[in-house]
């Protein structure tokens, strides 16, 4: 054995660099009763924060695409007007020029209307901000609980739980809070300062 694997060799069996890994000092025992708080913690995310998540990542798609279609059909109906308006008397084999015009107008009049009344834009854009947010806040969270398991002991552990998830708890509320408020605030603009009725699709309280 040459000198330089002999010292090494030294060094590993007197456990001098043990250090440089750090341990947990929770034995089994006590990984057994962090993971039982565990749990309970993660069933209250799981009730109020994940919930909660799901409502909006359901919905945002719909959002997405309602307020999409909804300007691109105004868009193309008014493209398409003028090019009626210079037509004959008759628009193709049936259907009079000036009651065509009429129409899409009514069309455009009635999707202008839906995206004012819904908000569709709005609601998008809020439950993407919502989205992101509430994921941001479990990833802080789940931080904090791989920071909790490798306290000493398990009432500084479940100290640090309780502090992790009260503080979740209370932000993602302030999330929704948030966007609901802004939800009727839109809602009631829209609608000309009168009380907006409840929506059936709004995020659980």
């Amino acid at each position: 054995m040459t000198a330089p694997t002999a010292i090494w060799a030294s060094l590993a069996s007197t456990d001098q660099f043990t250090h440089i890994i750090p341990k947990s000092p929770k034995d089994s025992t006590m990984e057994t009763e962090f993971t039982s708080l565990l749990k309970k913690y993660s069933e209250i995310k799981e009730t109020h924060v994940t919930r909660r998540l799901k409502f909006y990542l359901d919905r945002v798609n719909n959002k997405r695409r309602l307020a999409q279609w909804s300007r691109a059909g105004v868009l193309l109906l008014s493209l398409i007007i003028p090019i009626v308006a210079n037509f004959g008397g008759r628009f193709g084999d049936h259907f009079p020029k000036d009651l065509t015009i009429s129409i899409m107008s009514l069309l455009i009049a009635l999707a202008a209307g839906l995206e004012g009344m819904h908000q569709w834009q709005q609601t998008w854009k809020d439950y993407s901000r919502a989205i992101v947010q509430i994921e941001t806040l479990v990833g802080v969270w789940e931080i904090e609980i791989l920071c909790a398991e490798r306290l000493a002991n398990v009432e500084d552990a479940s100290k640090a739980l309780d502090t992790a998830t009260k503080m979740l708890l209370s932000s993602v509320e302030r999330v929704v809070s948030a966007e609901m408020e802004g939800f009727f605030s839109e809602r009631s603009r829209a609608t000309g300062g009168q009380q907006a009725l409840a929506p059936t699709e709004r995020a659980p309280g």
